[in-house]
């Protein structure tokens, strides 16, 4: 059960000097920046490795959406889908499997796929168009000629 409350979160101050954690349980942490950000972040160690993964910031009223997946891309989360990440990624540790490396493939995976769309639209934007090959005619064949 976590330790953090959503009143907790909404009225946490920063420490002037240094980062602020303030601790939930399954590795979840509310961070304050000494500006006043706050970020959560997911502390596990994995196959003899720490990981530590700030998986987006904090917001009263949460990310849309349904899926954890969602909640991530949103980049904002409540208190309560923040715990279900935590959770969900204690799971996926147990079944041996690195959460933060998997969602960053994935990430990776998706980034290539819109560069790639991009680049598909940016190919088809440079082919010339009718009016683009009518002028080169125009210019090329018949410039100067009486019958143009």
């Amino acid at each position: 059960m976590g330790k953090l409350a959503a009143v907790t979160c909404e009225t946490a101050k920063p420490d002037l000097k240094r980062d602020r954690l303030l601790g939930d349980g399954d590795g979840l942490f509310l961070r304050v920046r000494p500006h006043g950000t706050k970020t959560w972040v997911i502390e596990y160690v994995f196959q003899g490795q720490r990981t530590k993964y700030t998986i987006g910031g904090y917001s009263r009223d949460g990310a849309p959406g349904e899926s954890i997946p969602d909640w991530l891309r949103h980049g904002q989360q409540s208190l309560t889908q923040a715990r279900s990440i935590a959770g969900s990624w204690k799971a996926a540790r147990r079944g041996g499997h690195d959460p933060a490396a998997e969602w960053e493939i994935l990430l990776s995976h998706e980034r290539g796929i819109e560069t790639a769309k991009l680049a598909a639209i940016e190919a088809v934007r440079k082919q010339p168009t009718v009016n683009d090959a009518v002028d080169s005619f125009m210019q090329k064949i018949m410039a100067g000629k009486k019958s143009a």
